[in-house]
């Protein structure tokens, strides 16, 4: 969990009271930033793209943000509620497809993102198996300083998204023509 080098964000707050941790996640109980997460009570509240979901939903790699309390051994805790939010879902993009490269990067909605030996890819072998402007993702990872995404958790849908979806920070922002910019992509 919360991330090295030139990656923003990450961190968990709090001792034996509430605490608030938000990272990528390891499942089975939720692991973020080295804390063991129990997720099996009933009162737990999980939401994935503003749904109530389940526990068992939640993957490895996903990036989560969670409330709950630490123990005071610092490694164990229990968790209340989880929200998922994933950073970029939608088709590949034709260009800037570079899966031979070292690492793999790709774009989605003008997000350019990087996958490494630490993604987890789920329903596809890797970045090699996407197909430009056919294939549907849904990218979980954390910003870089220079906003590109480095994935934790790439999941294909094959040909279609359940809706595309973008997080980031804007610029360019026009209030005349009601646009801004998002990365590469102008909304």
């Amino acid at each position: 969990g919360g991330g090295g080098g030139n990656v923003a964000g990450g961190g968990t707050g709090g001792t034996g009271a509430v605490a608030v941790s938000e990272g990528v996640m390891t499942a089975g109980s939720a692991i973020v930033n080295g804390v063991r997460f129990d997720t099996s009570s009933s009162g737990l509240v999980v939401r994935i793209d503003d749904q109530t979901r389940t526990a068992a939903e939640l993957k490895s790699g996903m990036v989560i943000k969670l409330r709950g309390t630490v123990n005071t051994d610092n490694v164990s805790g229990t968790a209340d509620r989880i929200e998922v939010e994933n950073e970029v879902r939608g088709l590949v993009q034709v260009a800037d497809f570079l899966p031979n490269a070292n690492p793999p990067t790709f774009r989605v909605n003008g997000q350019t993102v990087i996958a490494d030996d630490l993604t987890i890819f789920a329903n596809v072998a890797g970045v090699a198996n996407l197909v430009a402007g056919v294939s549907a993702v849904e990218v979980h990872g954390q910003r870089e300083v220079d906003g590109r995404i480095r994935a934790s958790r790439i999941e294909s849908f094959g040909g279609a998204a359940p809706g595309d979806e973008l997080r980031g920070t804007i610029t360019n922002l026009n209030t005349q023509a009601l646009e801004f910019t998002i990365g590469g992509a102008t909304v």
